[in-house]
Formats: structure tokens, sequence, C-alpha cells
């Protein structure tokens, strides 16, 4: 057999020059207040391990289109030394709520340091479209009935439902938002907990999920939480107080759902509705035990 390339070993060597980089590792902790039409600060941490002194500036990069980032200049870092600085972050008006990647960049004239992963940057945007902001405590045996108001959403193809909730309860499922096709007990968008963990699934049979997202953080600890699910821009994210839990590809919402039948699916809170076969009957399901305090739909 004559060589194959799995059989030799090649050794290379190339300096930073050649790699047109810096050794300057860089931290990006995301900001809590960012708004849709708003500026923000981005806070990066810069830490030197080149030799001799180090300067250059801080800016973000791989921003989605009409974001602005400002630029910060580092001077004379020492050699091991860190330093934080603030970044201003512009958010353009109309941005819908959701998580969005972006990148800190150090730029010096030795070459330039980035960071390797990037960091979600959690916008809360759009227009309410609908809102509950009645708090009501559910004790797992019956559901809140908003179906004469899904003509609110219904068409709604992206957004964000934002649910504001708290529970110590950690059954199998627990839904905090449900809306279902009224003559299949298949085919749903349901925000719930499963098993005390944030959950979305978006089913057009009983085995098929074109959109699913399960969190392994526990949510039933009795304390007051924000859940977001958000779906937008070919996205879909599930957001715990401000951090990303969950995320996978594909945007799917309320419009999805009236797709399905003639008739208009359901809306429900703290429990899901469904046709459950046998007996065929209209049943309540994955009811929720705690208190939900506010349900807002964004576009």
């Amino acid at each position: 057999m004559g060589e194959q390339d799995y059989t030799r070993i090649t050794f290379s060597k190339f300096d930073r020059n050649w790699l047109n980089g810096v050794c300057a590792p860089l931290t990006v902790t995301a900001p809590q207040d960012a708004a849709a039409g708003r500026t923000t600060s981005v806070s990066v941490q810069v830490t030197s391990q080149q030799a001799g002194d180090l300067s250059g500036a801080v800016t973000l990069s791989d921003l989605p289109a009409g974001w602005t980032a400002g630029t910060v200049p580092v001077p004379h870092l020492r050699p091991d030394e860190s330093t934080t600085v603030s970044v201003p972050l512009t958010v353009p008006a109309g941005t819908a709520t959701n998580a969005y990647p972006v990148r800190a960049l150090f730029t010096t004239a030795l070459g330039r340091s980035t960071t390797p992963n990037p960091t979600q940057i959690v916008v809360r945007g759009g227009n309410t479209i609908w809102a509950d902001t009645t708090s009501r405590t559910f004790d797992g045996s019956a559901l809140h009935d908003v179906s004469d108001q899904f003509g609110a959403v219904k068409d709604l193809t992206g957004g964000a439902v934002t649910i504001n909730f708290r529970t110590t309860a950690t059954a199998a499922a627990a839904t905090l938002l449900s809306s279902a096709d009224p003559i299949s007990q298949v085919r749903d968008l349901v925000v719930s907990l499963n098993s005390g963990q944030p959950y979305v699934e978006f089913r057009t049979g009983s085995s098929t999920y074109p959109l699913r997202i399960q969190s392994s953080v526990n949510a039933a600890d009795g304390r007051d939480h924000e859940l977001i699910f958000a779906s937008s821009n070919g996205i879909s994210s599930l957001i715990l107080d401000g951090q990303v839990v969950g995320q996978t590809a594909g945007q799917r919402f309320f419009r999805d759902v009236d797709d399905m039948t003639t008739g208009l699916p359901n809306l429900t809170i703290g429990g899901n509705r469904a046709y459950v076969t046998p007996p065929g009957a209209l049943t309540n399901r994955w009811l929720y035990t705690g208190t939900i305090q506010s349900i807002r739909i964004t576009s």
C-alpha cells in the first residue's frame, strides 16, 4: 500500500505575525437592559498576555444589520494586566425581542484578538399585541380560557411571549400558555415547565416537532421568574431572567397553529386543552400549579 496522509505527522512552525493575532483574551459581560431603539453598554475585559506594553482599542463585531457599536481605547496594558471597558451599543428601533450574538474585537498595532464564541445579547423590543396582566394562582385542577382573544395574535408569524411566574411544582408537564388546534390532541404551540424546567414545543403530529426546546435550568424554586419564548429572524430562544437557556434554528409562532385548521385554535393559560382519545372529549391537561403574574405577546 502507498503512504497515506493519516500515516504521517507533519510539524509546522509560524509566528503571531503570520496569524495576525495578539495574546490578549477578551471576556464579555452582556447587558441586562438592552432594548430596541436605545443605547446600552457592553462590558469587555482585556487581559494582556503579551511581552511588553500593549495598547489598542475595543469594539464589537459581527453585529446584526443596523446595530452600531462605539470604539473604546485601551492604553498601555502591562504583561498579565487586565482592564475593563464599557463599549456603547445601539440597538435600532423595531428590533424584535430575542437573543442576538455579537463578538468583541481588540485591535492593536501587533494584531487583533477576538472572542472565540459570540456573546448573546438579549434585547427586549417589538410592539405589544396582547397582554393579560391579571395575577392568577392555579392549583393544578383548572386552566383559564382566553380563546375569545386568539384573534389578536392569530396572524403573528414571529415575536415573543413573555411570562412572569412563580412555582415550586415539578410536574412532568405544566403549561404556562398554550394555543392548540381544537380538533387535535397533537397540534399546538405550548410554553411550559417540564419537571420545573422551561420548555417550548410546536407540534404538527404526534411525533413531529418542527420546533422544540428543552432547557436544563430549574425554575421551580419558589422565586419570581421571567420566561421569554422568542421566535424571529429564523431563530427561536428560551430566555430565563435575561439568560439564554435554550436556542434552536427555526421560527414558529401563532400563525403556524392557525394554518392547521379552518377553525380558530384555543388559547389557554395554566393548561393545554385538546380532544383526547379515548374517549374523544375536550380535555384539560398538563395543568399548572403556581402563580402566573402576567403574560405579554409582542410582534
